[in-house]
C-alpha cells in the first residue's frame, strides 16, 4: 500500500470523526489490520511515539504504515517496507 492510498483511507476517517482529536493509526496491509493509539500525547514527540508503537506491533520484515497529526491542518504518513521507509505529508482536508 502506498502512502497516498493510506492517506485516502485516513481522510475518510477524518471526514467522519474530525481532525481535532485525530489519533495515530497504523495499518498492516498483509494482515488487513488497522490499529489506533489511544492516549498519545500531541506535540513534537508524537512521531517517535507513533513509529515505536507501530513498529512494536509489526512482525519482523512486515510492511506497515503509520499516520499521525503533523500540524493543525496536516498529517504525516510513513511507510515501512523492505528495510526502508518513505514519508509524505498530507492536508487533512483535500482541496
Amino acid at each position: 500500500m502506498s502512502p497516498s492510498e493510506f492517506a485516502a483511507i485516513t481522510r475518510n476517517v477524518i471526514r467522519t470523526q474530525g481532525f481535532a482529536e485525530f489519533l495515530p493509526v497504523a495499518c498492516y496491509p498483509e494482515r488487513r489490520d488497522i490499529r489506533t493509539l489511544a492516549g498519545a500525547p500531541s506535540g513534537s514527540g508524537l512521531e517517535a511515539i507513533a513509529t515505536k508503537w507501530a513498529t512494536g506491533l509489526a512482525t519482523p520484515g512486515e510492511e506497515f504504515l503509520v499516520a499521525f497529526k503533523f500540524s493543525s491542518t496536516e498529517f504525516k504518513v510513513i511507510r515501512f517496507a523492505d528495510g526502508h521507509n518513505e514519508h509524505q505529508i498530507f492536508a487533512a482536508e483535500q482541496a
